[in-house]
């Protein structure tokens, strides 16, 4: 089993820059929702490029926050 973090699409077209689609975390009721899936449940990886813009990320940034430090992701 996974515990995963969802998330769900920020906008209807892929972002124009870089091609890529825009994604944030799927909040209800002021928390991010997560789920319990099974390994085979899971069809293709992503990596999620946080979008920061000029803010500068510190170079400690623990991987198991990244998802929480930024408001949204690009894939």
């Amino acid at each position: 089993m996974c515990l995963v973090d969802w998330f769900e699409p920020d906008g209807d077209k892929p972002d124009v820059t870089t091609g890529l689609w825009k994604v944030k975390p799927e909040i209800h009721e002021g928390v991010q929702s997560i789920g319990l899936i099974h390994v085979d449940s899971i069809m293709r990886a992503v990596h999620l490029i946080g979008v920061y813009q000029d803010t500068i990320i510190p170079s400690d940034l623990a991987f198991f926050s990244f998802t929480r430090c930024f408001r949204g992701f690009l894939h």
